[in-house]
């Protein structure tokens, strides 16, 4: 062994450790600019706010009522459990016509 073989492989391993406790920092002080910066857009703005809810208010109704009522599931009403079900969505899958 050379007289700075040991010494050059526990630098090597502090500067791999240096490397990734300063990527771990840096990401979490980008993260924590990147929340305020919307955090603090969003406290500020007024009409904003309004549009914000609008549009919450269209997803949930497109997503929740809308499926309800007009996307009925039809493999639960054409098939009786769930491995007639899987076979179907196979079938048309592979199903080259």
């Amino acid at each position: 062994m050379y007289p700075n073989e040991h010494f050059n492989s526990v630098l090597c391993y502090q500067n791999n450790n240096l490397i990734t406790h300063a990527f771990s920092y840096f990401m979490k002080a980008f993260l924590r600019k990147a929340f305020y910066l919307y955090y603090d857009g969003f406290r500020n703005m007024k009409l904003g706010k309004t549009l914000w809810l609008i549009i919450l208010i269209k997803l949930f109704i497109m997503f929740a009522i809308l499926k309800v009522f007009f996307f009925p599931n039809q493999l639960k009403k054409d098939f009786e459990d769930d491995q007639q079900r899987s076979n179907h969505v196979l079938e048309q899958l592979t199903n080259t016509k």
